[in-house]
């Protein structure tokens, strides 16, 4: 969610989606696995986790009610970090209404996601692309059934992504 650019337009566009999976499930009949998650928070490491848990954007932003102002943190989900803009107007109010949980992943995990999403999917994916992957696999969140995880972004320097693959890198 924060990397959702602060329009009208964006927003709407999240709320016809959640639409569209409460309107499947209704004509359907049927699960769609689809798990309102909005926000996931990043950790350089396991020591880091609380670190990082006061500085994430929207963390620290929901925490206190209000945009707050984060420092950036390298990370190898780097389209995740930053801060939401102290005078947000629509992503703020969007993921204090439906977001329902925070998921915490490392850089392990992600590392972990990007790898199996080359292995076992045949997909080159981005850090940011492979934390939905990264909050499943490490069981930060837990499949009731058959399950979907909206995966985007290719944006990764192949040489990092090799060394990643590699196991040489996180």
């Amino acid at each position: 969610i924060t990397t959702l650019r602060d329009t009208e337009a964006q927003t709407e566009l999240a709320h016809y989606s959640l639409r569209l999976y409460q309107e499947l499930e209704q004509e359907t009949g049927q699960a769609t696995g689809f798990i309102r998650c909005g926000s996931i928070q990043l950790a350089m490491d396991a020591d880091k986790r609380e670190e990082m848990a006061r500085g994430c954007a929207m963390h620290a932003s929901l925490a206190a009610g209000k945009p707050v102002q984060v420092e950036e943190l390298e990370t190898l989900a780097d389209s995740l970090g930053g801060g939401i803009g102290l005078d947000n107007r629509y992503t703020f109010k969007m993921v204090q209404a439906l977001v329902d949980d925070v998921v915490l992943v490392t850089e392990e995990d992600i590392a972990a996601a990007i790898r199996h999403a080359y292995a076992n999917e045949q997909i080159i994916i981005e850090g940011s692309g492979s934390v939905g992957i990264a909050a499943l696999l490490s069981g930060r969140v837990e499949s009731t059934g058959t399950t979907a995880i909206l995966v985007s972004g290719a944006n990764i320097d192949m040489a990092l992504h090799r060394r990643i693959i590699c196991g040489l890198e996180t």
